[in-house]
């Protein structure tokens, strides 16, 4: 079976969650599948616009930056071959780590040193 019938395998585990190249994190902010928490219904524009929706660029990916995110089970989530690492009961906390996501499931605080639970 190929690599993509399988899907996608470059996830790297840790102790409380998986990181996902900043890529891979931009197509599930862009087709909808996960939207930041709070936000309004996926498919509108600002749900959709991946540098306004936790992922900097430039200067910015150097700091901590954190955001809360949940999945829209209305629009499809690509396979994981690690099985599916976004359960709708859920909500994420994603932060951009240079050229990498760090995803914590259902985390309570943000990730950030100093920063206290939310």
């Amino acid at each position: 079976m190929s690599g993509a019938a399988l899907g996608f395998v470059d996830v790297r585990f840790t102790p409380d969650g998986f990181s996902l190249p900043l890529l891979k994190w931009r197509e599930l902010l862009f087709i909808g599948a996960l939207r930041a928490e709070g936000d309004r219904e996926a498919g509108t524009p600002e749900a959709t616009r991946p540098a306004r929706g936790g992922v900097p660029s430039g200067p910015a990916v150097a700091t901590c930056e954190a955001r809360r995110y949940v999945r829209d089970p209305s629009r499809p989530m690509p396979p994981f071959a690690a099985g599916d690492l976004f359960p709708v009961e859920a909500s994420f906390l994603a932060t951009v780590r240079g050229e990498w996501v760090e995803i914590r499931v259902s985390a309570a605080s943000s990730g950030c040193p100093g920063e206290q639970e939310a």
